[in-house]
């Protein structure tokens, strides 16, 4: 994939999060993905879809302020903050 299909599946995959399209999501990834986090590490596809579906049942309105994003080599590099709405009604931010 070039640079350029590297983001736009980045933008793909982080508006289906928003939307809370699992399908999608799951569409946007392949079989043996690694997703890293700064709190949880390397994830595999099945338990990162695990926490998406969790969070999105919790917080459905998502909404990322992309920081960074950059292509490297077999990805994307991502710096964010999440905002949402907790369950009991607090402001998110993380």
């Amino acid at each position: 994939m070039t640079d350029a299909e590297i983001l736009a599946l980045a933008d793909r995959l982080f508006s289906a999060i928003e939307a809370g399209d699992l399908d999608e999501i799951a569409a946007c990834w392949a079989d043996d993905v690694v997703v890293w986090t700064n709190f949880g590490g390397a994830r595999d596809r099945d338990t990162s879809l695990k926490v998406l579906r969790w969070l999105i049942g919790r917080m459905p309105d998502l909404r990322y302020e992309v920081t960074r994003r950059e292509a490297i080599e077999g990805g994307f590099l991502q710096q964010h903050v999440l905002h949402g709405t907790a369950p009991g009604g607090a402001a998110v931010e993380m």
